[in-house]
């Protein structure tokens, strides 16, 4: 049976070796003490159904077209049964209410003209409101359903792939660091699902670096003093959003610009140092712009910044569009660009399907 390396333990790396553990070898390596520890789990949990992207018919697409796989898989972690609320803000807004939806009935999105109580959003400040059926996941059942169904996986954790080359015959060979010592082992094929470092295969195999736009992001938790979940989306520029953590009872709090503490175009950047050595943060801000767009803002109780390195495509400010692509390098390599979480399980049918057979 052939041995397949999958570098990164998030969503999209679980995924794709749960896809193959059945025709190959497959070792996961994940350098943190357990899987989901990256931006699977440190991002706003929305559960995309497209509406977000009204600029991107791609991006909305690909969303659509992969919630019924992501679901089958994953579909325990999925909460909803909330009102989702989007607006577009009569200022500033690069969508028009009418644009909007147009984009949403050209992908027969369901939808109803609504608006939330006004401490949650100022309807002077809105053209249009509607209410939508856009659940979130939550983090830890997303994390326990994947692991029960990893449980006959090899999985590593605690295990850093640090380099890697071709040798003879073709095999790839890798160094892992674990927190005792340094081994290296051998595999026929390796997949990157490293979302961050993605250009670290590029770097080890010696393929061209792809530059990319890192940011470095803060999200907020907060506690609202209401006793229900909401979803609260002011579209489609430098706005708010609020969405629930799941079933935790607690909030994530963004700004499309406040949230941004840095970002750079580099194809070399240490993630883990851009979060981990970061001393900054930018709580007012990100709460000042929030109460502006949802005054129930002015009531939350904050929790902790929950900090993010986030890799998109550079020079998508037209589109916002945000893809997951499958990248062939050749000689047995593939990395995954990962957009949405939904598409995860998507992704990982195509890396199946391009694998070789024999």
């Amino acid at each position: 049976m052939k041995k397949v390396a999958i570098i990164g333990g998030g969503i999209f790396g679980a995924s794709i070796a749960l896809e193959l553990n059945a025709k190959y070898d497959v070792s996961i390596f994940e350098r943190s003490e357990n899987i989901l520890a990256g931006a699977t789990t440190c991002n706003h949990l929305r559960h995309h159904y497209g509406y977000h992207y009204p600029r991107s018919i791609m991006t909305a697409t690909e969303s659509i077209n992969a919630r019924e796989s992501f679901e089958k898989e994953y579909g325990g972690c999925v909460v909803g049964n909330f009102p989702a609320y989007y607006g577009i803000s009569k200022t500033g807004s690069l969508t028009t209410p009418e644009d909007f939806l147009e984009f949403c009935n050209l992908l027969n999105l369901p939808y109803e003209i609504a608006w939330p109580d006004s401490e949650f959003m100022d309807r002077s400040k809105v053209s249009l409101c509607i209410k939508v059926p856009e659940p979130v996941y939550d983090p830890g059942k997303l994390r326990v359903i994947t692991l029960e169904k990893l449980k006959n996986s090899n999985l590593k954790l605690n295990h850093d792939v640090i380099d890697g080359d071709i040798i003879t015959g073709g095999l790839k060979r890798l160094k892992i660091k674990t927190t005792t010592d340094i081994y290296e082992d051998e595999f026929d094929y390796v997949i990157g699902a490293i979302y961050s470092r993605y250009n670290m295969i590029n770097k080890w195999f010696n393929f061209p670096r792809k530059k990319i736009l890192y940011e470095l992001v803060e999200l907020l938790e907060i506690e609202l003093p209401i006793d229900k979940r909401i979803g609260l989306t002011l579209m489609d520029g430098e706005f708010s959003s609020v969405l629930p953590r799941g079933e935790k009872g607690t909030f994530t709090l963004g700004h499309v610009k406040e949230s941004i503490l840095r970002e750079m175009n580099s194809d070399d950047i240490d993630t883990d140092l851009l979060v981990s050595e970061n001393t900054i943060s930018n709580k007012e801000g990100i709460i000042k712009k929030g109460i502006e767009d949802f005054p129930i803002i002015d009531k939350a109780n904050f929790v902790r910044s929950i900090l993010v390195a986030r890799v998109v495509k550079p020079d998508m400010d037209d589109t916002d569009e945000r893809p997951t692509e499958i990248i062939e390098h050749g000689n047995g390599i593939y990395s995954v660009f990962a957009g949405k979480v939904i598409t995860c399980v998507e992704a990982a049918k195509k890396i199946f399907y391009l694998l070789p057979r024999k």
